[in-house]
């Protein structure tokens, strides 16, 4: 399977029966699918949460170049579109293109 393809007006959201959840003991969030889930770093969890379908990534992209203004619009623009990119690769997002 080729590399997705992230546009700027698709809205992304957690795929079908994906979780974003906090594990308390471990204090850490998990993304979780089934059985299986992945351990985010605090900047995943944070666009993960900028994830709910209402958004485009270009809104996201937007909302994380204000909220850390120490990196460049384009290192955080890279950065939020490689990690969609490889979520929707491995179905743990869905990108509605609009």
């Amino acid at each position: 399977m080729g590399p997705t393809v992230i546009v700027l007006r698709a809205r992304p959201r957690l795929g079908r029966s994906v979780r974003l959840r906090f594990e308390r003991c471990g204090d850490r969030f998990l993304l979780l699918r089934g059985e299986r889930g992945i351990e985010l770093d605090s900047n995943a969890r944070e666009l993960l949460h900028l994830c709910t379908g209402k958004r485009t990534v270009e809104q996201i992209i937007h909302i994380l170049t204000v909220t850390h203004q120490h990196a460049s619009a384009e290192a955080i623009g890279r950065r939020v579109i490689a990690t969609l990119s490889d979520l929707e690769a491995r179905a743990l997002l869905r990108c509605a293109r609009t």
